[in-house]
């Protein structure tokens, strides 16, 4: 009978729902340093679950967005005899402090029966790491290379960040690049791959990280600052048992030394070439009627700072009409510095009869190697101008064209070229037509390709899902062969690569995204029988124990499990 009066009054109002949610922010650290990770907690009190709400991250540049989690709880309380129920959502945000400053965090904001909530804003301080209290650890660390720390304004240097750790590594992660304020710089392509080398009488793990080609701007000491990041240690175990410890890393700090160029022997034709170059200057053709175009190119080859060169200005003749330069680059840089060629093509118009010369081009250059300045030349080029054939222009000399350039110009008008009639009205022309239906014709045709895009590489997905048994088997031939072989590590190296392929097929993730836990979610979101998984998961958990110490199974049976327990999933 109390249960009964019980039901009836939870029933018809004996438990009271209060309207108000509350969302309250706050961080689990609001004075981080630059690399260091942190979190803010939104802790959402509601009468109601909100536990399906959708919830954004807040943007803040400065601040790295890493991942986020939502958990859901749930009360129910008795005051007086009156029942309230409440739900407590908790959303946490971890972010990455890349940048040191002050940071407001804007309110997080949900959105329920077309009502939005928001919390309070949090405040973040992020502060730049004291220099003087970095300490290196001597089993891992970066270090920072360079091939010259002496050199003048414009000569190339190299830059090398490498890591040493005495840890096999997971990960490693630098919170920020040096901004290398006064520096041209440009990023090197480099071999991933790392060696382990023997220093000290211990064995590192070595790789590069970064390389780039520095070329200076401006004289002065510039100081690349210690840099900070975080290593991700293997400290045992691999696969589903490998166990990682994440640690911070620090680097040197350097000092380089940019020299201005020196005054004595300074050429007036110096622009700020530093290297070592050639240069050479040609035409097409050098016989030419007046109106034809003349193609004039200058090239500079060599090694050095080819990206900041620039060509001093060309005293072209006078009754020359001079186009602008195209400018084209054929440059490589490497960790031997920046090489290559730049070529200045001129377009020249003679508008007269007679024979014009192009003037020798000095191009000056500072050449670190012997800390001198060099002079190169090109050759004099001289152009013989015929008078056009049907031209009306009349030929006139040069002293009366110096004279005419401070006057007025006229139009020239050649009748010959003229025409009458009358022309066809735009409106409702082919050319009005076309320019009407073109754009929807492109419109139409961007929906059906971004259609068929999208279709194909679903069509992909459900392929290699599809045939995710097959390709496991295929696979699983590999470790046939050794069924009879000695060679029982190799066997279950090859049956454990034959398990992680299928499931990365099957479920569509990234093998190096893979875990004992995913796994088994994935598993029984298929419906798989509890004991399938824990037989699957056996499978998977002696391959991996059978690369470090012996196992009780005969390689046969295990072998015949895989291919067993697969065909179990797959019906």
């Amino acid at each position: 009978m109390r249960y009964t009066i019980l039901i009836a009054f939870l029933l018809f109002g004996g438990i009271s729902f209060g309207q108000q949610i509350t969302i309250k922010a706050e961080s689990n650290n609001s004075t981080p340093e630059v690399g260091d990770n942190f979190q803010i907690n939104y802790i959402i009190e509601s009468p109601t679950n909100l536990g399906n709400s959708k919830l954004i991250p807040k943007s803040v540049s400065g601040l790295k967005y890493l991942n986020d989690g939502k958990s859901t709880g749930s009360s129910v309380s008795i005051i007086n005899g009156k029942y309230t129920a409440s739900y407590t959502l908790n959303y946490a945000v971890a972010y990455l402090a890349e940048k040191a400053g002050e940071y407001i965090i804007p309110p997080l904001e949900i959105a329920v029966d077309g009502k939005t909530y928001r919390s309070n804003s949090v405040k973040i301080v992020v502060s730049a790491v004291d220099q003087n209290k970095i300490v290196r650890s001597e089993q891992y660390y970066l270090d920072i290379a360079l091939n010259k720390k002496s050199v003048y304004v414009g000569e190339p240097l190299t830059y090398t960040l490498k890591y040493y750790s005495q840890f096999n590594i997971n990960n490693l992660r630098i919170n920020a690049d040096p901004e290398f304020k006064g520096f041209y710089k440009k990023d090197l392509t480099i071999n991933n791959q790392s060696s382990v080398k023997n220093i000290n009488g211990k064995q590192h793990v070595v790789g590069t990280y970064k390389q780039a080609l520095l070329i200076p701007l401006e004289a002065g000491n510039h100081v690349i600052p210690k840099l900070t990041g975080t290593i991700s240690l293997i400290s045992q175990g691999y696969g589903f048992f490998q166990q990682t410890e994440e640690k911070k890393i620090y680097s040197n700090s350097v000092t380089i030394n940019v020299k201005p160029f020196p005054e004595n022997g300074k050429p007036a034709s110096f622009s700020g070439a530093v290297g070592s170059f050639s240069i050479s200057g040609k035409v097409d053709k050098n016989h030419v009627k007046t109106n034809d175009a003349i193609s004039y190119k200058v090239t500079i080859k060599g090694s050095g700072n080819l990206k900041m060169t620039e060509l001093p200005k060309i005293a072209f003749p006078e009754d020359f009409e001079v186009y602008d330069p195209k400018i084209t680059e054929n440059i490589t840089a490497d960790a031997s510095g920046m090489s290559g060629q730049k070529t200045y093509e001129y377009i020249l118009i003679p508008k007269h009869a007679g024979q014009s010369t192009i003037p020798s081009l000095e191009f000056s250059f500072f050449n670190p190697a012997n800390q001198s300045y060099q002079k190169i030349k090109t050759e004099e080029t001289i152009i013989t101008v015929d008078q056009g054939d049907g031209s009306t222009t009349a030929v006139v000399s040069k002293e009366d064209l110096k004279f005419a350039k401070k006057d007025i110009h006229y139009f020239s008008v050649d009748t010959n070229n003229l025409e009458q009639g009358e022309k066809e009205p735009f409106l409702f022309s082919p050319l009005f037509w076309i320019l009407l239906i073109l754009p929807q014709a492109a419109t139409l045709t961007f929906i059906i390709i971004k259609r068929e895009k999208k279709y194909s590489s679903s069509e992909i997905i459900s392929s290699k899902n599809k045939n995710a048994a097959k390709l496991a088997a295929k696979r699983l031939k590999e470790a046939e062969k050794l069924l009879q072989s000695t060679d029982s590590k190799a066997f279950y190296g090859e049956v454990l690569k034959a398990m992680n392929s299928y499931f990365s097929d099957k479920f569509n993730i990234p093998q190096v995204n893979l875990n004992k836990e995913i796994i088994i979610e994935e598993l029984q979101k298929k419906g798989v029988s509890e004991n399938d998984i824990k037989a699957t998961m056996s499978i998977v958990e002696k391959c991996e124990m059978a690369r470090y110490a012996p196992v009780n199974d005969a390689i046969s049976d295990v072998y015949s499990k895989a291919l067993e327990q697969i065909t179990k999933i797959e019906s």
